[in-house]
């Protein structure tokens, strides 16, 4: 299957033209002109690519290695001084301009490779959630199950977190455009997991403004 990635640049030629030339190498690319803008794919890409002039870029790091601390992340810096700041944010790969498009995807290759055999789990208060095994895991060893919804879904209010989330955007997101499901049934999906959380003591899920988001988390 086709590894998705996200180029995050302002530049919109220099965007599209890296997109494309990624897709031809077999690539599913999205694409996004801000920072803010980037968080809502947080999880649903396998890799990021970020441009280091980019507005705010720093801050868009510090939001992906404290949401999503094994989301592969490429730098394309254009100097020292960017390689140098990164670096001291725990970026661990800044690639400097200009670079040959083999070079790059050779890193984004490598990073892929190695991101699957280890992923590390987003976090909620104490609890780790492991996507692929539809588990949360706390400190201490306790457990909860969950449905292959309820896992995305919780997924996704992590890594959009501390931004509310719409119910249509979650509808979009989770069950993937489907016409037939309606926002009830996200409604029903989140009602269902909001006993969980509190029942084992997690931070639950606020409703707020025709959304949702979760309560203040725990950044362990």
């Amino acid at each position: 299957m086709s590894q998705q990635l996200l180029v995050v640049d302002a530049d919109e030629l220099l965007r599209r033209s890296l997109a494309e030339q990624l897709v031809a190498r077999g690539f599913i690319v999205s694409q996004a002109a801000t920072a803010e803008s980037g968080l809502r794919f947080f999880a649903q890409v396998d890799l990021v690519l970020l441009e280091a002039t980019l507005p705010e870029a720093e801050w868009f790091c510090q939001q992906l290695l404290e949401k999503a601390p094994g989301k592969p992340l490429i730098v394309l810096a254009t100097s020292l001084a960017h390689m140098t700041s990164f670096g001291a944010l725990g970026v661990h790969d800044c690639l400097a301009k200009p670079y040959r498009l083999t070079h790059l995807v050779e890193r984004i290759e490598t990073h892929l490779l190695s991101s699957q055999k280890e992923v590390s789990a987003p976090r909620i208060g104490t609890f780790r959630l492991s996507r692929q095994n539809r588990l949360m895991t706390d400190d201490s060893g306790c457990e909860l199950r969950l449905t292959e919804k309820e896992a995305a879904i919780l997924e996704y209010l992590i890594l959009a977190e501390p931004r509310a989330v719409p119910r249509q955007e979650l509808l979009d997101e989770v069950w993937g455009y489907a016409g037939t499901v309606s926002t009830h049934t996200v409604e029903t999906h989140v009602y269902r997991l909001r006993r969980k959380l509190d029942a084992k003591g997690a931070p639950t899920i606020l409703s707020e403004k025709g959304g949702y988001r979760l309560a203040s988390l725990s950044k362990g």
